[in-house]
Formats: C-alpha cells, sequence, structure tokens
C-alpha cells in the first residue's frame, strides 16, 4: 500500500506447501523477507528419514522456512545453512536454493553449496548457526555449536575464519 491507501503489489503465500507468519521485511534492494511454515508430506518426510513423531495432525511435518522474494521475478533465492544431523546426516552445509513460484515440494534448485562429509576442514552443529551472503558476494558463517565464524568467497576457498 502507498500512503494514499492505493494497492501497489500484493504477493499471496498461503498454499498447501506454504503459509506466510509473522513478519515480512522491507530489504533495501526492493526485495521482501517472508517467514513462511513449508509443509513436507508425511510419506516424502518419513522416506527423507523423520522421526514419524514429528508428523503433526495435517499430514506432514511443519518447518519453517525464510522465504526472499522478488516482486519483479517468478523466482527467489533462499541461502540456508542446513544443520544436518548427528547419525543421518553428520556434517552441515551451506545450500542456495532458487525457489519458482508456485513452489511445490522438492522443487527448489541448489544453485550454490559449501561444505561437505569429505572435506578436511568440516563442520557441523545441530543448532544456533546461520548464514549471511555478503555485499561483496562473499558468504559469512557461523557454526554456532563451536564458536566457529568464516567467511568464503563464491568459490568456496576461507577468507578469514575465527
Amino acid at each position: 500500500m502507498d500512503w494514499n491507501g492505493n494497492q501497489v503489489w500484493s504477493y499471496e503465500i498461503a498454499d498447501p506447501a506454504f503459509h506466510q507468519h509473522h513478519d515480512i521485511e522491507d530489504l533495501p534492494d526492493g526485495n521482501i523477507l517472508a517467514i513462511a511454515r513449508e509443509m513436507t508430506p508425511e510419506s516424502e518426510a518419513l522416506d527423507a528419514g523423520v522421526d514419524s513423531s514429528h508428523a503433526s495432525s495435517h499430514g506432514g511435518v511443519w518447518a519453517e522456512a525464510i522465504l526472499e522474494i522478488d516482486p519483479g521475478s517468478s523466482s527467489s533465492n533462499i541461502i540456508l545453512f542446513n544443520n544436518g544431523h548427528q547419525k543421518l546426516l553428520p556434517f552441515s552445509n551451506i545450500l542456495e536454493l532458487e525457489i519458482s513460484f508456485p513452489y511445490s515440494y522438492g522443487k527448489a534448485e541448489i544453485i550454490w553449496e559449501y561444505g561437505s562429509s569429505g572435506e578436511d576442514e568440516s563442520f557441523f552443529s545441530d543448532r544456533i548457526s546461520g548464514v549471511q551472503r555478503l555485499e561483496n558476494g562473499n558468504t559469512l558463517i557461523c557454526s554456532g555449536i563451536g564458536g566457529w565464524l568464516f567467511e568464503v568467497d563464491p568459490d568456496g576457498e576461507k577468507v578469514w575464519g575465527v
């Protein structure tokens, strides 16, 4: 809405896969950050190794998703810290996903990745971690459990770390 109450743009996040909730934030580049709940069908979640106790009475598993929406595009990129799992995936990694709208489960394309189980300097943190793309194109990574903060360039080379 503009100052005169005219609708200048709208975007709905309410379908079987996503439900927008809580906050949105205008970003300096004109994009919009939104918090949504993402539904994974129960059968797909169980096939991926999710414990059945996490399934909801609505037939699936809900997780949080942070979506960056470009008002002029039919797709958006998300960068995330994939925590991993101590038994199933004993390492963490960073994924940049391209999401096309309308979204359907499993249709995101990985367009950049950092970290794998085969790396000499792998990192694992099953909670309190995060990632942020910097203005210079590098990526700032916080592996929370170990208290490790580091920056990598687009080629995955470490710039610095503490």
